[in-house]
């Protein structure tokens, strides 16, 4: 992959290990003696291969209309996208800029969780998976919180109810030149390994989650900090 200034590298390796006794805690198996010991192999197992990883690019917004962001010649059509960003990059102390990214639990676990069999190990799998795409995410946000002075949020396709997630095609076409952290996007955009997570950081006063962006009050996973009217109305 050729060198390129826009590119954030990686750290060389990203460290991820997992206390059983708190994934004991998590899973709700504390007390039953072989169970803890079936999940501490797994998670011996799991973390001796696991290599979460990601690909970042930093990215300067032009904006063509209040629906229209370009993205180095891309472009990406949401009102709401436009609109959270605008006024992120208003402030004063925001460096101006995007950083494009994709973050995976990466394709060696997810090789070893579709070798176990059982739907209890598979399930353990699922969240240890999810842990490793987390321990990915959280060293993109490492990487890139010493190049702003104010709080890290992201969006992603999807999420905004006028940024559909076939957009995501555009945004791994903007991550080539900086490689796609070994993820790819199958006919309908989902991606492979399935836990992983595209979309952009931005720099921001106020830590927005993306449920923030979301109308759907009633989902038991919403985590706004802010109502969807405060946020994109």
């Amino acid at each position: 992959m050729p060198a390129t200034k826009h590119c954030i590298t990686p750290p060389e390796a990203i460290s991820f290990a997992l206390d059983p006794q708190h994934m004991a805690c998590e899973l709700r198996i504390v007390g039953h003696s072989r169970r803890e010991k079936e999940l501490a192999a797994l998670l011996k197992d799991a973390c001796a291969l696991a290599m979460p990883t990601f690909a970042c690019r930093t990215v300067k917004p032009v904006f063509l209309a209040e629906n229209t962001l370009l993205l180095e010649g891309l472009a990406f059509e949401s009102k709401v996208l436009c609109r959270i960003l605008q006024r992120a990059l208003a402030s004063p102390d925001n460096p101006g800029m995007l950083f494009a990214f994709v973050a995976s639990c990466g394709q060696e676990l997810e090789t070893w969780a579709s070798s176990l069999s059982g739907r209890l190990h598979e399930y353990w799998a699922k969240a240890i998976m999810k842990r490793a795409l987390r321990t990915a995410i959280d060293a993109v946000k490492c990487v890139l919180a010493p190049l702003g002075n104010s709080d890290l949020s992201r969006i992603e396709p999807g999420i905004p109810i006028d940024w559909p997630v076939t957009e995501q095609k555009k945004l791994f076409a903007l991550l080539e030149p900086c490689g796609s952290a070994g993820v790819r996007l199958n006919e309908q955009c989902m991606m492979q390994p399935l836990y992983s997570m595209a979309g952009i950081y931005f720099f921001t006063k106020t830590v927005m989650t993306p449920c923030a962006y979301c109308r759907l009050r009633t989902c038991y996973r919403r985590d706004a900090i802010k109502p969807f009217s405060q946020v994109c109305e």
